[in-house]
């Protein structure tokens, strides 16, 4: 996923590691807030599929990676049935 930073004037307001309270459908995501060494706040990661592994940058792509993922794993059935969830979440990372 993507992260964000926290801007600097608000980093005073998070002393440690911030977990929300998770959504029981989907326990593995939501937004952490993690301070950084250097007094950042790493605000992240959000659901959006990467498409290469090791890839940081937005228009990073592996076709082996991607066809490893769809033949692989549950990402159809996960995809199908939570359709909306995921368009949401896509949006969200395009238009902050």
């Amino acid at each position: 996923g993507d992260y964000l930073l926290l801007k600097p004037e608000k980093c005073y307001l998070v002393k440690g590691n911030i977990y929300p309270v998770p959504d029981s459908r989907f326990p593995f995501l939501g937004v952490h807030f993690t301070p950084r060494m250097d007094g950042s706040i790493w605000l992240g990661p959000n659901a959006v599929l990467a498409f290469k592994r090791e890839g940081y940058r937005p228009f990073d792509f592996s076709a082996t990676d991607v066809m490893d993922i769809i033949i692989n794993s549950g990402l159809i059935k996960l995809a199908s049935q939570n359709f909306s969830y995921g368009v949401t979440e896509m949006y969200k990372a395009c238009f902050l």
